[in-house]
């Protein structure tokens, strides 16, 4: 009986032992998985997105201006034109056109990170857009869950807005 009372005590003392060392592993897990998510967030083809440097983020802001037609809408009635803010601010502007009537206009937000295939997120006042070396895409209509729609006049989900 004694044997069998230590057996089960020693059982006891291991399996708590080995409970401790997990729970400590998981929070040294946990803290790396939260500084590497905030280094090199998973995109949702796999790519990591990285933060740009503050010279990668000026010649992108270089590269950037100029007039982009949605070729797939309409023949291309839509455009966004994008511009260098004033000499005292380093923002770039945009105005999306319909033919030649300005429909929206405002400041570009870059947020600043770029997928390893260079995409970079463009936020245009209340529309996304990723930024893909000569083209904007954006996303013009959500789904059930999240409905929404810019160009009520273009049927395609996404516009492929091309520099020209």
């Amino acid at each position: 009986m004694k044997k069998v009372l230590l057996a089960t005590f020693l059982m006891s003392v291991i399996g708590l032992t080995s409970c401790e060392q997990k729970k400590s592993g998981t929070v040294e897990n946990s803290a790396d998985s939260l500084s590497m998510r905030e280094t090199s967030v998973p995109a949702k083809n796999g790519d990591s997105i990285v933060q740009l440097s503050k010279n990668e983020m000026d010649l992108f802001i270089k590269s950037v201006p100029g007039k982009y037609v949605a070729s797939n809408c309409n023949g291309g009635r839509f455009s966004i034109e994008i511009s260098n803010g004033s000499s005292t601010s380093d923002a770039l502007k945009f105005q999306i056109l319909d033919g030649s009537k300005v429909i929206k206009s405002g400041e570009v937000n870059i947020d600043g990170k770029y997928t390893a295939n260079g995409d970079i997120n463009l936020g245009l006042e209340g529309i996304g857009g990723l930024f893909q070396k000569d083209k904007i895409v954006v996303q013009n209509s959500g789904n059930n869950m999240n409905p929404f729609e810019h160009f009520k006049q273009c049927g395609d989900k996404y516009i492929n807005f091309t520099k020209q």
